[in-house]
C-alpha cells in the first residue's frame, strides 16, 4: 500500500509550490517527491503512471479526501488494468495517515527549509528523494527504507 498527501502551498526560490509525495506504507520508501505549481487530479494520476512503471504495481493507496482524490481519481484507480482500492483517511484524523504526515514533516524540516541556506533548492528534490530512500535512517523501522523495499523477504500478511 502507497501513501500519498500533499503538502503545500510553500513558498522555494520566491515561487509558490505545491510537493506531491507517496510513500510506501511498510518500508517508508519515498516512491515519489516532486514540486508542482499546482496539483490536479491529472497530475497525481500521471505522476501514479510514472511510478507504478518505475517500481511496481500496487494493491491499494491511503489518501485523505481532498479534490484531487475524488471520483475521477477512485475512477482511475479502479480501471480494470490497474485494480487499484482506494482507501479515504476518515475527515480529521490525520493519525491514520500518520506515516506521510511524518514523511510531510521530514520534507518541511530536512528538504524546504534548506531555501533559506541555498539558492535553487527546487532543482535537488530528486537528490533528496535519493537521500531520504538509500542513506537516511529511519527509526521507525530500525533501518534506511531501500533496504525494506528492495527486500525479497516481505512476506504479505494481510
Amino acid at each position: 500500500m502507497w501513501q500519498i498527501d500533499i503538502k503545500g502551498p510553500f513558498l522555494i526560490d520566491g515561487k509558490r509550490m505545491n510537493a506531491l509525495l507517496i510513500l510506501d506504507d511498510y518500508s517508508r520508501f519515498l516512491v515519489s517527491a516532486q514540486l508542482f505549481k499546482s496539483i490536479t487530479t491529472d497530475v497525481v494520476t500521471q505522476t501514479l503512471d510514472q511510478c507504478i512503471s518505475t517500481y511496481n504495481s500496487l494493491d491499494k493507496i491511503l489518501v485523505d479526501n481532498g479534490l484531487q482524490f475524488r471520483e475521477t481519481f477512485e475512477k482511475w484507480c479502479t480501471e480494470p488494468k490497474r485494480g487499484i482500492d482506494v482507501v479515504h483517511a476518515p475527515p480529521f484524523h490525520p493519525q491514520c495517515k500518520g506515516k506521510i504526515e511524518r514523511c510531510i514533516r521530514n520534507f518541511n524540516e530536512e528538504y524546504i527549509r534548506l531555501d533559506k541556506v541555498f539558492e535553487d533548492i527546487s532543482t535537488f528534490v530528486g537528490e533528496y528523494q535519493e537521500w531520504y530512500n538509500t542513506e537516511r535512517y529511519n527509526s521507525s523501522i530500525h533501518d534506511i527504507p531501500v533496504n525494506l523495499y528492495s527486500s525479497e523477504n516481505v512476506t504479505d500478511l494481510a
